[in-house]
Order: C-alpha cells, then sequence, then structure tokens
C-alpha cells in the first residue's frame, strides 16, 4: 500500500527522482533478512550489493574504482 502511494506521488511530481531512489536505498539497505528464506536473503543480499555501488559511483565517481 505505501509503495503504491510513493508511486503515486512521484508520478505527480511531489517526490523528486533522486530522493525516490535514495529512499528506497535506505529502506533496502536497512531491511531486516532475519525471517526470511534463504532464497529471499540471497535476492536482499544482492540487492544491497548494488545499492552499494550505486552510491560508491555516485559519491566517488567511476574514475576511483577499479570496477
Amino acid at each position: 500500500m505505501r509503495w503504491q502511494f510513493e508511486q503515486y506521488m512521484y508520478k505527480k511530481g511531489s517526490i523528486c527522482p533522486k530522493q525516490h531512489i535514495e529512499k528506497t536505498d535506505r529502506e533496502t539497505m536497512a531491511m531486516d533478512t532475519s525471517h526470511m528464506s534463504p532464497e529471499t536473503k540471497q535476492f536482499w543480499k544482492l540487492e544491497r550489493r548494488d545499492v552499494m555501488r550505486r552510491r560508491l559511483f555516485r559519491d566517488d565517481g567511476p574514475s576511483n574504482t577499479d570496477w
């Protein structure tokens, strides 16, 4: 339900794209996976890895990495 509301606000222009991405990144990093199945934990582990890569490239720029 909350996701649908956020999508609605995003489409209306109340949430700018950068704020929306940062908010979803924070939620992804803060998610508790202790109660989830191993497959779901693996999915969120990969999502967190992607968030960290985005942060790395956004903060330092691709020229400072060896990816």
